[in-house]
């Protein structure tokens, strides 16, 4: 069985609660309403793209007549900027997943507040996802990457198992 099927089924199981607390803890801002959470994904989901338009700004003048053709050909040369459009891409992958979850998570009546807690750990993870991918050279690092990955994916799958059992 892949890793994502598996990761996000038993995400329930593998995911502490007390990790998840510990971690939103020690975010400076508080989010209190499950669609302010989505908007912020957006943002985030977004992040990577304005990281890869500063990258390119840096190392040539953008060019918005053929920007796809240019970030091919930036990819090759520049492995940093490679990372940042592979960590486009994953968001851009995973975000509907997170947002079917917490409108899931209301839809089945899961109280707000829980709702919100593992949103906001999703953030945290995403952003930090971004950055590691973006500076990940080394296995370390990657290891880093997937693990961040895999926590944003049992996010997932826990505030599925919430809907579920909110819904029953």
């Amino acid at each position: 069985m892949p890793i994502p099927i598996i990761v996000c089924y038993f995400g329930d199981k593998l995911l502490p609660e007390a990790v998840v607390a510990t971690v939103v803890s020690m975010v400076p801002i508080s989010i209190t309403s499950t669609y302010l959470a989505l908007m912020y994904a957006v943002m985030l989901t977004y992040l990577p793209f304005s990281m890869a338009m500063i990258y390119k700004s840096s190392i040539a003048t953008p060019n918005n007549v053929a920007p796809r053709k240019q970030n091919e050909q930036l990819k090759v040369t520049h492995p940093a900027f490679a990372r940042i459009l592979a960590a486009e891409s994953n968001m851009l992958e995973g975000f509907p997943f997170f947002a079917v979850a917490v409108l899931a998570a209301n839809q089945a009546g899961v109280p707000s507040a829980t709702t919100c807690m593992y949103a906001t750990f999703w953030l945290v993870v995403r952003a930090a996802f971004c950055i590691v991918y973006a500076i990940a050279n080394n296995v370390l690092l990657s290891v880093l990457r997937s693990s961040l990955w895999a926590f944003s994916m049992m996010t997932v799958g826990k505030l599925f198992a919430l809907a579920v059992a909110a819904g029953n």
